[in-house]
């Protein structure tokens, strides 16, 4: 699928960090505009996401954090299961892998699905991600990212690490909502590249 996509003459990525069907306001997206700065628009409905896939007018890769597929008959998924012994085994036991069907999870998994459905007929690519595993992965202090929803120091500390690296943006990040967004971008871009930390059927880390 990535080599059909980098065939394509020009590409859009988008993140997204999505909640519950009812709490647009958590749902965050980012995108490199024109310059390469990475924007960030937040209070996103599903007609305003696919509104911004339409207006892209090329190919589009959506990374989405959001589960968009569950097991049949309930618990994790092969790929939820195999992502936790991957954490696991790198001594990041405090972040957590939700089944898509448990109680918490549940309405977000519904309004996932049936955005990736419709982003699908869009001509969209739509792929699962974790942002916070990547977050970790990619070398950012666990505690940091364990701060980050209480934590405003934590967000400002994370969007400082990136500029550090050359990534510009064009505003300051100013929730643990943004942050998800702008990694699920990253998980994107490093994905385009072949450079991704972990990826199986469902998740691309």
């Amino acid at each position: 699928m990535r080599k059909e996509i980098l065939e394509n003459e020009k590409t859009t990525l988008l993140g997204i960090d999505l909640s519950g069907p009812s709490n647009h306001t958590d749902t965050c997206m980012a995108w490199r505009n024109e310059q390469g700065i990475i924007e960030v628009d937040c209070g996103c409905s599903d007609a305003q996401i696919m509104h911004w896939v339409k207006q892209a007018n090329h190919c589009v890769v959506v990374f989405i954090d959001a589960p968009l597929s569950y097991q049949d008959g309930g618990g994790y998924r092969p790929c939820d299961s195999a992502l936790r012994r991957f954490l696991n085994e790198r001594g990041f036991q405090r972040l957590g892998v939700m089944a898509p069907t448990m109680t918490k999870m549940v309405y977000l998994t519904l309004r996932g699905i049936a955005l990736a459905q419709q982003l699908n007929k869009l001509g969209a690519t739509v792929i699962e991600t974790h942002p916070g595993a990547s977050l970790l992965l990619s070398g950012v202090e666990a505690d940091q990212v364990f701060a980050l929803k209480n934590a405003p120091l934590a967000i400002q500390s994370v969007q400082s690490h990136w500029q550090q690296l050359g990534i510009n943006f064009s505003k300051a990040l100013a929730s643990d909502h943004q942050v998800m967004a702008v990694q699920a971008l990253l998980t994107a871009e490093r994905w385009m590249s072949g450079q991704c930390y972990w990826q199986c059927d469902q998740w691309v880390v």
